[in-house]
């Protein structure tokens, strides 16, 4: 049974608030002495949770890479996968070829169009020329079509892809250079413009819920997003409650803030520059981690400003 604000904040106190670039993560303890519970077998995943939404956006609006660039995949209406097995293999591979290419960072989403084709966008740390654009093409339309059609044939697909009509090469032919026409052009891969656009990005791409919906026919959808293994997120200080302020305090100040008010007790709240922003209204840090910061701390690892 799932417990209301009043409930969690009853059982579960602040414990620890962790800073970090654009925001802030609360951290609850048990108030009281509770029995161990044995975690539940791990499920599959149907759907994208709110909390799943929200590490997302944690990620990309605090990780200390700089996400410049974003680019979409898509697929047409010759051939698609129908399971999130297939998808992910195809994804697998790309990602493969865009790290070996730029060695790079990235972030990659998972939504669904309206004619319930799945289609993914990736943000990652290069800059793209014209020349990027046509291996993108290249590179796209061979996985997504002329390989996809050759494990078809070979029976390798596990009826995993769905094709619109009998396979012949004419077609084949006709779908690669369709889908490679569409993912060179520059709005397929296109500079990030602002210095916050991917977290904006994030922000929206978390809060449009009609395009995480499955459709029927896809099965197996797993992981809606996933990031490369140098995306570091790093915390630049922290609040332990009872030392510098106490519970009460640090809960009168936060509740005060733009975003808290979520229909559960937020666990993630974003905020530009969120050290000097809560500094700002009375919230006092155990500790900052670093010395990068171009502003004065006090005996008490406390923000001058």
């Amino acid at each position: 049974m799932a417990l209301t604000p009043p409930e969690i904040e009853a059982l579960y106190g602040i414990h620890k608030i962790t800073f970090y670039k654009n925001g802030l993560v609360v951290e609850r303890k048990a108030r009281y002495p509770m029995r161990h519970h044995q975690p539940s077998p791990r499920k599959g995943i149907y759907e994208m949770t709110r909390k799943s939404k929200m590490r997302l956006t944690h990620i990309v609006a605090n990780c200390e890479t700089k996400l410049c660039s974003l680019m979409t995949l898509t697929y047409g209406d010759y051939i698609r996968p129908i399971d999130g097995k297939e998808l992910k293999r195809q994804i697998n591979i790309f990602l493969g070829h865009l790290r070996k290419r730029f060695a790079c960072e990235y972030v990659w989403f998972l939504e669904f169009t309206k004619r319930e084709h799945p289609h993914i966008h990736i943000i990652c740390t290069t800059i793209p020329n014209q020349f990027d654009r046509i291996w993108l093409g290249e590179v796209w339309s061979k996985i997504s079509v002329y390989d996809a059609v050759k494990r078809i044939l070979e029976n390798r697909s596990d009826n995993n892809l769905i094709v619109r009509h009998p396979i012949n090469m004419f077609d084949v032919l006709d779908e690669c250079h369709k889908v490679f026409l569409v993912h060179k052009h520059p709005k397929c891969w296109e500079k990030v413009r602002k210095s916050d656009g991917a977290m904006r990005y994030a922000l929206k791409y978390a809060t449009k819920q009609e395009q995480k919906l499955v459709p029927v026919a896809f099965n197996n959808v797993g992981r809606f997003w996933g990031v490369s293994r140098g995306l570091e997120v790093k915390p630049i200080g922290e609040l332990l409650i009872g030392e510098t302020m106490s519970e009460e305090a640090a809960e009168a100040i936060l509740k005060n803030l733009p975003g808290y008010q979520f229909e559960l007790v937020p666990k993630y709240i974003f905020q530009q520059n969120a050290l000097e922003f809560f500094q700002s209204r009375g919230l006092k840090l155990t500790e900052i981690f670093g010395k990068f910061y171009p502003f004065e701390v006090d005996e008490k690892q406390n923000i001058v400003l």
